[in-house]
């Protein structure tokens, strides 16, 4: 997997659902070995929420999807040994990246050293 790399699978990780559908963008593996994600949310974007296009991301069903940036997810790589590259919907554009980057750098709501994690990850896949 690489950071900016978008996949939907269903996960009992959505808050107040036993299981659903969910898009993720992957971010990169922390030193705990997890495998970090950041969901993407088609309703009712939180202040924090970074938007992505339906005109630039034609797999979303909705006219704008949002990046959840307060908190991550995390998954085991046993969690997701189903997912193959096949299994890659789309990757975020440099652009977006970037744009998230500094996006994320502004949070009032997440930890710093998850900011700073994210953020390292998505400055070494622009560099």
């Amino acid at each position: 997997m690489r950071t900016g790399e978008i996949y939907k699978w269903e996960t009992a990780k959505a808050q107040g659902h036993e299981k659903r559908y969910k898009y993720h963008v992957f971010i990169g593996k922390n030193d705990q070995s997890r495998n970090v994600f950041l969901f993407i949310n088609s309703l009712n974007p939180y202040n924090e929420d970074f938007e992505l296009k339906n005109s630039d991301y034609p797999f979303f069903t909705k006219q704008s999807s949002y990046i959840c940036c307060t908190n991550p997810v995390y998954y085991s790589d046993n969690q997701i040994a189903h997912l193959t590259d096949d299994d890659c919907i789309g990757i975020l554009t440099e652009e977006h990246i970037i744009s998230l980057h500094d996006h994320i750098n502004k949070s009032e709501i997440m930890e710093q050293r998850l900011i700073n994690f994210i953020n390292a990850c998505l400055k070494a896949k622009t560099s």
